[in-house]
């Protein structure tokens, strides 16, 4: 698998540690290829991290092109939505044939799906929470199952929401929650922040599934969760849990940071260990 990263606003952690580089107004710290590796990684998959290409048509069209030739499958970040610069869909449409561009989740609507020389692309939406929900709902799916597996299943629970919360009609949404107990309840209380805030992704517990039928949630209302801590963290009192900052997760990212960073006893997040090189 190949994961191109593009952006002419985008810096890496190497250019960073450059003498006298620093973050410019207008740069982002590129960080989801990164992500996203350690997530197919987690999947069992050989990764390539392409460098960054520049919002240009050609250069991202020939890009992917080259990318294709020797990778089963090849994943464009950014440019799958429907800005000027946004050219992933006609890329692929020109390449091969575009199947899907955009699917009815919550966060990464822009998703793009097609094939070209019968090879798969994917292009996942630039924003942290978006790409790293789209891969793992859409794309590790199809890792698992070129190798004749079945994906990994998290555990689940079931949980009484703490608030009224809103969603879009006709879209699935996979909302961040904590969690913890009050009494002989189990509670999840919902993150904040959109798909660009990667800190809901960093507090989770687990997420939430709001079936695209349903518009509103009330404190009332039950829902199954995906676990994404070990099972005896549930039974710790609200007030303990949420006084935990660092938490065992089952998300595939941690693997990145421990090898930013190279420590090991806590999860660690990319994007915490990119800031950490980069600052």
């Amino acid at each position: 698998m190949a994961i191109l990263p593009t952006g002419t606003e985008l810096v890496t952690v190497e250019q960073l540690q450059q003498p006298g580089r620093q973050l410019q107004p207008g740069d982002i710290l590129e960080y989801n290829s990164i992500m996203l590796g350690a997530q197919a990684e987690e999947a069992g998959c050989l990764v390539t991290r392409l460098p960054i290409v520049a919002d240009e048509y050609a250069a991202i069209r020939d890009a992917v092109a080259a990318a294709l030739e020797n990778h089963d499958l090849v994943a464009i970040n950014a440019g799958s939505s429907a800005g000027s610069e946004d050219y992933t869909a006609a890329i692929v449409a020109e390449l091969g044939e575009l199947q899907v561009h955009g699917i009815a989740i919550r966060p990464g609507h822009p998703v793009i799906l097609g094939t070209a020389g019968g090879k798969a692309l994917v292009g996942i939406p630039g924003y942290p929470v978006s790409a790293a929900v789209t891969f793992e709902r859409i794309v590790a799916p199809l890792l698992y199952l070129w190798q004749g597996m079945q994906p990994p299943s998290l555990p689940k629970i079931e949980a009484t929401l703490t608030r009224k919360t809103l969603s879009p009609l006709g879209e699935d949404e996979f909302m961040r929650v904590t969690v913890g107990r009050v009494g002989e309840r189990v509670v999840a209380t919902p993150l904040g922040g959109g798909a660009g805030v990667l800190m809901s992704l960093v507090k989770a517990d687990g997420i939430v599934t709001i079936p695209r039928s349903l518009r509103a949630t009330t404190p009332t209302t039950r829902s199954p969760w995906s676990c994404c801590t070990r099972p005896s963290a549930l039974s710790r009192p609200l007030s303990s849990s949420a006084a935990t900052t660092w938490r065992w997760t089952c998300w595939p990212i941690n693997c990145a940071a421990m090898r930013l960073t190279g420590r090991c006893h806590r999860p660690m997040w990319a994007a915490w260990g990119l800031l950490a090189l980069a600052g």
